[in-house]
């Protein structure tokens, strides 16, 4: 079996998947979005997964959540992002 430069053998990087992937950074909301190139070389319809965010505020996943984040007193850890944020305050 062959051996790339890192160590990893060839058979492990052709297990290896890549991924197109979409982030949307919105003023009042936020999501984002994923899908595997192969889907794309093969020139058929890609199988595109969202994240679903859910909140106490609906009853229904969403599929963006709003831009808020919350710090935690260090200045510089993320505690939570989005619905869990709001629901915090």
């Amino acid at each position: 079996m062959a051996t790339s430069k890192d160590g990893n053998s060839a058979s492990a990087q052709k297990d290896s998947e890549i991924f197109i992937a979409a982030i949307d950074l919105g003023t009042s909301f936020s999501g984002w979005a994923f899908a595997p190139y192969s889907d794309l070389e093969q020139e058929i319809k890609p199988n595109i997964y969202i994240k679903s965010w859910y909140s106490t505020y609906t009853q229904f996943a969403t599929v963006k959540t709003p831009t808020c984040v919350l710090i935690k007193p260090d200045g510089q850890t993320l505690d939570s992002f989005g619905y869990e944020k709001i629901e915090k305050i």
